[in-house]
C-alpha cells in the first residue's frame, strides 16, 4: 500500500504494522501547518481513515506541540526545571470585618506563602509592632526601604493606617500609608540576617562553639505567635547557610582547623516583652548539627 502526500515524496507504509488512525497521523506528520490541500488529499484515500474523529486526532497530537499561548507542555516543564528558586504565590481573599474594622473585601494577588497581605483598611492580625519586616510592592519585585528589614515602630488609625517604621537615626522614621498601593503589600517577618553570630549549646547547655551566618536560604515563615502576661513570643522557621568553629572540649579554645560549613534549620524564637519597644532573638531552638545532634544557638552578645 502506497500513500503519497506531494507529488514529490512517497511514504510506503506496511498495512499490516499500523492501524489505519496512527497511518492518518504520520501521513499529518510532515505539515507544522495542515494546508486545504492536504487536507483533500486524504479524502481521497481510504473512506475507512476518514472518520468522525478526524478533529479529535488532530486536537490529540497539535494541541500540546502547538498551544494558543505559544509555549508546549515539553517547553513549560523545561522551564520549570531550570527556574527551580522561582517562589510560588497564591491569591488570597481578606475583609477588613476581620480585624473589627471597614466591610472592605480585597483580592490580593500574587502572595508568597511566607508573606503577610497589607491592602486598603486591611492589615493582617498577625503583624506586630516592635518586630522586624521586609515589605515588598505586591505586584512587583521592587521592595521598601531598598530591601531592607525594618522594625515596625506603629499602625495607625482610620482607613488608610499608617505604617511607622525605624529609620537610620532616631529623628528619620520611615513611614507610608496601608492605602497607598492599589495592589497592597505583602510583609515578611525577617527573624534572622546574614553576619549573626551565635554560641551552640548542646542539648546540656554545654557551650560548644561558634556560628556565623552567611546567608539565609529560605524565606522565614511565621509559624506561631504566643502572648502571655503582655509578652508577644513569635516562632519563625529559618534555614541558614552557616560557618561553625567549634571549642577543643577541655580548655573551651576554639580548635586549630578549617570551618565547618553546613545548612542549618531552626526555630527563631523572638520576644518583645511589655513595654519594650523593639523585639529581640533569644534563640534559634531544634537545631540539628551532625557532631552534637540537637542543640540551641544564642546570640553571642
Amino acid at each position: 500500500m502506497t500513500a503519497v502526500i506531494d507529488s514529490d515524496v512517497k511514504v510506503v507504509i506496511e498495512e499490516e504494522v499500523f492501524e489505519e488512525q496512527d497511518l492518518l497521523l504520520r501521513r499529518l506528520t510532515p505539515y507544522a501547518t495542515v494546508r486545504p490541500q492536504d487536507l483533500q488529499s486524504l479524502r481521497l484515500g481510504d473512506g475507512n481513515v476518514w472518520t468522525n474523529h478526524f478533529e479529535d486526532l488532530l486536537l490529540d497530537r497539535f494541541t500540546s506541540k502547538y498551544p494558543e499561548n505559544g509555549v508546549s507542555e515539553e517547553e513549560e516543564h523545561t522551564n520549570c526545571r531550570t527556574n527551580p528558586k522561582e517562589p510560588s504565590s497564591r491569591n488570597l481573599v481578606v475583609n477588613g470585618c476581620e480585624n473589627n474594622d471597614v466591610p472592605v473585601e480585597y483580592l490580593v494577588k500574587g502572595l508568597r506563602p511566607h508573606e503577610l497581605p497589607v491592602i486598603g483598611v486591611y492589615v493582617h492580625r498577625q503583624i506586630s509592632p516592635g518586630f522586624p519586616y521586609q515589605v515588598r510592592y505586591n505586584d512587583s519585585q521592587r521592595y521598601l526601604f531598598n530591601g531592607e528589614a525594618r522594625c515596625l515602630k506603629s499602625i495607625g488609625m482610620g482607613y488608610g493606617k499608617r505604617l511607622t517604621f525605624s529609620g537610620d537615626t532616631p529623628n528619620d522614621d520611615c513611614l507610608f500609608w496601608s492605602d497607598s498601593h492599589p495592589e497592597g503589600f505583602a510583609f515578611s517577618l525577617v527573624a534572622v540576617q546574614r553576619n549573626q553570630k551565635f554560641v551552640i549549646y548542646t542539648a546540656q547547655m554545654e557551650a560548644v562553639g561558634e556560628v556565623l551566618v552567611e546567608s539565609v536560604m529560605d524565606e522565614q515563615e511565621e509559624e506561631s505567635t504566643d502572648c502571655v502576661n503582655g509578652a508577644v513570643t513569635k516562632y519563625v522557621h529559618v534555614t541558614m547557610e552557616c560557618s561553625i568553629k567549634y571549642y577543643q572540649r577541655h580548655h573551651g579554645l576554639l580548635e586549630l582547623r578549617h570551618n565547618d560549613v553546613e545548612s542549618i534549620n531552626g526555630l527563631a524564637v523572638l520576644v518583645k516583652h511589655k513595654g519594650e519597644k523593639q523585639a529581640n532573638l533569644k534563640c534559634i531552638q531544634n537545631v540539628i548539627l551532625s557532631r552534637f545532634g540537637k542543640c540551641s544557638l544564642h546570640r553571642d552578645c
